[in-house]
């Protein structure tokens, strides 16, 4: 009963917290529409009151201090701007608007010690490193400029407004031909770049190329008409001397994500029924509750059944059934650790692990642990399929000797492969290396030649080499292709992919 007034009191939060997410997410929206208006004032209401109900909302930050921003009240919209980066650090807009108010307040010294600390606080941001760009550009330093976007690139080869910083950079410095290569790569990264297309426009203007300078000003012009108020007089070389080329804006002009609020990362799931259990009608009560952030999520399976009499089933209320997974972070960032079901776990190219699952059947229910840390120049990937009684094992380690060249090392074991305790020397263990060298054409397509090879220990040994080709939209909503072409070399004595998702069922039947 104590259980169970316990799992009551966790519905009745989660429930509370989705209608306060609801209501902000309907405050934030409403904001949103006030700020296309142009109704600033009545929109910096509707975000405070957003904040109230969700504090930890970045966007609600970052759009209080833009309306700020558009009142000239450039001090209030530091501090919005400033807690919208605390609470998630991987937020982009806030950085540039920081930027650009602290030069709106010709703070610029101030400017550059708060992005130095933030780069503290936040060390591999390739954000960060192309405002300290525009800062230095500012400061009239442009080889510490030059040096910061290439920094930038370096930490993320395919960020369209790295490569935009650096031909800003080059491009006052009277290096066209380095200018307009960086344009043209940010534009081979993202085509709709009309901020790219406009100071290409200026490097032909002074080429004396005029149709071709026409061209793509007009592009510009049509992505984004706004633009049409730069102006471009001084962006052209006077007597000689450098050009001061203005940093334009690289948002657009209702910044604001789309209303991606807190009652969509948080689902009930919930469901009302009957069911039948050796002649007994049961009634259920389900809810399957998940919070889906990008920093923490969770999820749980409740299931009350109760027959006539008023009698719940208890079985159906042990932690390993009611728990499918607890996260820190999210797959594919810096720091990924999860514990709850493992599903479709796959290691490196998938020779020594390969969608693996670590409970047999749902009667067969376990908690296992994931980890994932990534850093510019080497990451780690380990799995144990259960956190009380593990017995199978396993982890990478990768290194990028190179910008586009990484090495990679795995072992997966089982120390108990018969599933019988009493027996000794029944281990199982497979050692694996690969080797990945990427090739980047844009940002919508990317390449790799691809050689892994697995050696179980004591038995045979396999390998593949092939391409491996990923293709995808602009966005993160876009569809996504990959396609994998290999040879494939198995020995004699070797199984690939032993460690599949049908390996801990095939365990408890032989």
């Amino acid at each position: 009963m104590k259980f169970l007034c316990f799992m009551t009191f966790i519905l009745a939060i989660v429930l509370l917290n989705a209608v306060y997410a609801q209501q902000s997410g309907d405050y934030y929206a409403a904001g949103n529409k006030l700020f296309r208006d142009g109704e600033y004032e009545k929109a910096l209401e509707q975000y405070t009151r957003a904040i109230q109900l969700d504090p930890r909302n970045a966007n609600y930050y970052a759009s209080r201090g833009a309306a700020y921003g558009k009142l000239d009240l450039y001090v209030e919209g530091l501090e919005e701007l400033k807690k919208a980066v605390s609470v998630n650090p991987k937020v982009e807009e806030p950085y540039f608007l920081i930027e650009s108010f602290f030069a709106e307040l010709e703070g610029i010294d101030d400017a550059l010690l708060y992005f130095s600390e933030r780069n503290k606080v936040t060390p591999n941001n390739a954000v960060i490193h192309v405002n300290l760009g525009y800062i230095y550009y500012r400061k009239g330093e442009l080889e510490t400029a030059t040096a910061e976007m290439r920094k930038a690139i370096e930490i993320d080869s395919v960020y369209p407004l790295a490569y935009s910083g650096l031909g800003v950079v080059y491009l006052s410095d009277n290096k066209d031909s380095k200018a307009r290569a960086a344009f043209e790569k940010a534009l081979a990264i993202r085509p709709d770049y009309p901020e790219a297309h406009l100071y290409l426009g200026i490097i032909y203007r002074r080429a004396g190329k005029e149709s071709e300078s026409k061209e793509e000003i007009e592009k510009a012009y049509a992505l984004k008409p706004q633009l049409k108020t730069v102006d471009l007089a001084g962006t052209l070389p006077i007597r000689g001397r450098k050009s001061a080329i203005p940093i334009l804006s690289l948002l657009p002009v209702d910044f604001q994500r789309g209303v991606d609020v807190g009652y969509r990362n948080i689902k009930l799931n919930l469901g009302i029924g009957i069911t039948n259990i050796e002649s007994e009608n049961w009634y259920t009560l389900t809810t399957h509750p998940e919070i889906d952030y990008p920093y923490f999520g969770a999820k749980t399976s409740l299931e009350f059944l109760m027959n006539g009499q008023g009698r719940l089933r208890e079985t159906d209320l042990e932690y390993t059934k009611i728990l499918q997974y607890v996260r820190l972070g999210s797959a594919g960032k810096p720091f990924y650790l999860l514990g709850g079901k493992i599903n479709d776990y796959t290691l490196g190219y998938g020779s020594v692990v390969h969608s693996y699952m670590n409970q047999s059947d749902e009667s067969n229910r376990r908690i296992g642990a994931l980890l994932a840390v990534k850093s510019p120049l080497a990451n780690f990937d380990g799995m144990l399929n259960d956190i009380q009684k593990p017995d199978v094992f396993a982890g990478r380690a990768g290194f990028k000797l190179f910008q586009n060249l990484e090495l990679g090392a795995s072992i997966a074991m089982d120390v108990n492969q018969d599933g019988n305790n009493e027996t000794e020397d029944d281990a199982v263990t497979i050692y694996g290396g690969d080797i990945t060298l990427n090739f980047s054409f844009s940002h919508s397509m990317q390449a790799g030649l691809v050689s892994d090879i697995a050696q179980i220990d004591g038995y045979g040994m396999g390998a593949l080499s092939g391409l491996l080709l990923l293709i995808q939209g602009s966005n993160i909503t876009s569809p996504k292709l990959s396609l994998f072409a290999a040879y494939v070399y198995n020995g004699s004595v070797y199984e690939s992919r032993i460690f599949n998702a049908f390996y801990e069922k095939e365990k408890q039947l032989y």
